[in-house]
């Protein structure tokens, strides 16, 4: 009688393991949640009962992957009905995992930290954008991108005609080194919306805008102590850069290769940067209604000791 019992107890807490695979505080909990529901759309029910790892709704299941090494996340990212994965522990990916077109909304989270590593001389991501008008949003919560000074970041692509997007919401991302891809940045990308990143320590740049970019708009975030430019905007390009801290980086906190007409930096850090703040290829344009630099703190720049581009601000 007594073995019938240990083992009857001994399938309940099974049952409880393979039912409940996260536990986090409540404030944790409700950061996934509010995530979830307010950036890809998740019913509430479905978005709190995997902040609280338990079973979601029967109706949301498919829509859910858990996942603890790099076949199951290659797995998941693949599966076009997956929309939430649930990373277990810390992954070493064998290569690059691909978004494809047939994938508008991916959210990584996990309750306790983790750290995905890449692939030597590999991203962690590309993104294929390369339609006409499809806006892709990705959603990282408690989890690492962390390229292990070997390879790493994002790389969202996209054909001359396509007015695609990407929303990266959350992002984490470190340790990145240049993988021959043409662009030396940990994320690149045309048409790019970033809230809430912290990209710091790379042996690239921070951010890198593609060719024919028509628009790149950071919020909220920090892009600091990175090797080469903080912020790198192709030419024409609406740029805004608002309340987000963008110091410590190699040459450049924030600049433009090329005529900008429309750009608007408010509420900003720019401070400590190699060579100089904020440097915008501006001569002999008609600026754009509400273009300018609003309420930041730009200082300590330069320190490079250039004395033709060195310092806070600089416009040619």
């Amino acid at each position: 009688m007594k073995s019938k019992k240990v083992l009857s107890l001994l399938l309940v807490l099974c049952m409880a393991v393979f039912a409940f695979p996260f536990s986090a505080g409540a404030s944790e909990t409700k950061d996934v949640a509010d995530t979830l529901i307010e950036e890809l759309g998740v019913p509430a029910d479905a978005a709190e009962a995997v902040a609280e790892g338990q079973q979601v709704p029967e109706n949301f299941a498919a829509s859910v992957a858990y996942v603890s090494d790099y076949a199951g996340l290659k797995a998941a990212v693949e599966d076009p009905a997956v929309t939430i994965v649930m990373v277990l522990n810390d992954i070493t990916l064998e290569d690059s995992l691909e978004v494809g077109r047939n994938k508008q909304n991916l959210a990584l989270i996990a309750l306790n930290e983790v750290t995905i590593y890449s692939a030597s001389q590999k991203r962690h991501f590309y993104v294929d954008n390369d339609t006409v008008q499809q806006e892709t949003k990705m959603v990282f919560s408690n989890v690492i991108l962390n390229g292990s000074g070997t390879g790493g970041g994002i790389h969202s692509e996209r054909g001359f005609d396509s007015m695609s997007t990407l929303m990266v919401d959350g992002l984490r991302l470190t340790g990145c080194a240049a993988v021959g891809d043409g662009f030396d940045a940990a994320l690149v990308g045309y048409n790019l919306s970033i809230i809430d990143a912290d990209i710091h320590d790379n042996q690239t740049g921070g951010v890198s805008s593609g060719h024919y970019t028509e628009s790149l708009s950071i919020e909220g975030s920090k892009i600091r102590n990175n090797e080469g430019s903080g912020i790198q905007a192709s030419s024409w390009i609406h740029l805004s850069v608002t309340n987000s801290d963008i110091s410590y980086n190699g040459p450049y906190g924030i600049r433009t290769a090329g005529f900008t007409s429309n750009f608007r930096v408010a509420g900003c850090s720019v401070n400590f940067n190699g060579l100089t703040g904020i440097r915008l290829y501006s001569s002999g344009n008609n600026f754009a209604s509400g273009s300018g630099i609003y309420n930041c703190e730009v200082r300590c720049n330069g320190v490079s000791g250039n004395a033709e581009q060195g310092g806070g601000l600089y416009f040619f």
